[in-house]
C-alpha cells in the first residue's frame, strides 16, 4: 500500500510486496500489535513478533524458499 520496506532491500531476491512483508515478519521489524482479550475482562496488546513460534517461523521460511525457486504463488 505504498509504505517503505522495513528491511534492507539489497539482499532481497523477490520484489513482491507479500514476500517482503513475510521477511519483515520473520525479522521482527513490523510495528504491529494485536489487541486480544485478557483473562480478567480487559485487553492486552501483543506485538506480532512475540507470536512467531519456531514452527511458524519454519513454515514462513519454507514459503519464502518455494517462492524463490518459482514454486510459490
Amino acid at each position: 500500500m505504498g509504505s517503505p520496506p522495513l528491511i534492507d532491500m539489497t539482499s532481497v531476491k523477490v520484489y513482491d510486496p507479500v514476500y517482503i512483508a513475510i521477511l519483515e515478519l520473520i525479522n521482527g521489524v513490523l510495528p504491529m500489535s494485536i489487541l486480544r482479550p485478557s483473562g480478567v475482562g480487559g485487553h492486552e496488546l501483543v506485538p506480532v513478533n512475540k507470536l512467531i513460534t519456531p514452527e511458524i517461523r519454519k513454515y514462513l521460511e519454507s514459503i519464502l524458499a518455494s517462492w524463490s525457486t518459482g514454486l510459490g504463488i
